[in-house]
């Protein structure tokens, strides 16, 4: 009998943890960040942004002060995280023309970070980390 109730306790505790989870490997989820760091000079950059992944199948970054919208196609995964909202961390492996790109996507800590990376012709180009205000799953 008591095996019974633990188990019940157990059910109860379970399943709001793994309806709420966000699986970045299927799920859209929506990142919001207020800012960016430079990660080369340490120099923070007023850059308000959201970035939607859709799955393993693309990434979307909307910059709210200009405007803007990019999509990337994923071309490689790296790295396997079953939850967003724990720990772990994931890198996509971006087809941005002939520069390499690489976006990953990471919590430690309790603390979401997103990291850039465009490398062209030797040159880094985008060295971002965007610290992330919140993380959504979104409803199909």
């Amino acid at each position: 009998m008591k095996q019974i109730y633990l188990g019940v306790l157990g059910l109860i505790f379970l399943v709001p943890i793994c309806l709420n989870a966000q699986d970045i490997h299927r799920d859209t989820i929506v990142w919001e960040s207020s800012h960016a760091v430079n990660w080369v000079t340490g120099e923070k950059i007023d850059l308000p942004s959201t970035f939607i992944t859709y799955g393993e199948r693309g990434v979307e970054w909307i910059q709210e002060n200009v405007n803007k919208k990019k999509s990337f196609n994923i071309s490689n995964v790296s790295g396997h995280w079953s939850n967003a909202s724990q720990d772990g961390q994931i890198t996509y492996v971006l087809a941005v023309g002939s520069k390499t790109a690489t976006i990953e996507f990471g919590r430690r800590n309790g603390l979401a970070r997103i990291k850039c990376s465009i490398i062209h012709e030797g040159v880094q180009q985008m060295p971002f980390e965007f610290e992330v205000n919140n993380v959504t799953k979104k409803k199909d």
